[in-house]
């Protein structure tokens, strides 16, 4: 699933592939005064030239047991991808974040549309509010600094409004609220440093990075 990307169409399936170990031969074996020594091959299937969808289900096809194929077992995870990027459209549709977004989607099991909606909400909540209380603490910090003009101020909150959202992206929603703010404000107060703007808000327990 692409992070980022949330428009993407579906030329892409986000895999990527060294090549399949397809068994394990045994050459040589010893096992003498409780030491195992032992050299093995592993035939490897190279990788499908394209990994559009179509060339990897094509791809999976090559690969049976008993009439069974392994391109049922892509579809299903491919559908569940797709499942979980339509969720997350839909929530940043209707003005979710879409760091919040993601990472709301990203903890919750990937079915059909509505469940991962729904089960996500909890999460979406919850990120709502540690980005809202972060982003008030950057911004009022911003608006205390003297030597700024109003303008260079909005641009700044915007600026770390935006920083901000793609942090939301990578916490674990389903982490303590005060662990995730503490993480939010230490990475935010790097972003101020990078601006210049100091002294930097800090999460308490902040680390030197």
């Amino acid at each position: 699933m692409s992070a980022f990307d949330h428009n993407a169409d579906d030329d892409c399936t986000y895999l990527g592939l060294v090549g399949l170990v397809s068994g394990v031969l045994n050459s040589f074996e010893n096992n003498k005064d409780d030491v195992y020594l032992g050299i093995y091959y592993l035939p490897v299937v190279l990788p499908p030239n394209s990994f559009s969808v179509k060339d990897v289900l094509d791809y999976a096809r090559m690969f049976c047991s008993n009439g069974v194929c392994q391109d049922s077992a892509f579809s299903y995870l491919l559908d569940r991808v797709r499942s979980a990027n339509r969720a997350m459209s839909s929530l940043i549709s209707a003005g979710v974040l879409s760091g919040i977004a993601f990472a709301a989607v990203l903890v919750v099991d990937w079915y059909d549309v509505d469940q991962i909606i729904r089960d996500s909400e909890v999460y979406v909540k919850k990120l709502k509010e540690i980005y809202d209380e972060v982003l008030g603490i950057v911004s009022s910090y911003i608006d205390s600094l003297p030597n700024l003009t109003r303008n260079e101020k909005i641009i700044y909150v915007q600026q770390c409004s935006e920083d901000l959202n793609y942090l939301m992206a990578t916490v674990n929603a389903t982490g303590e609220k005060n662990e995730i703010k503490m993480y939010l404000l230490n990475k935010m107060g790097n972003y101020c440093s990078r601006y210049n703007l100091y002294p930097c808000p800090q999460g308490e327990d902040s680390e030197e990075e």
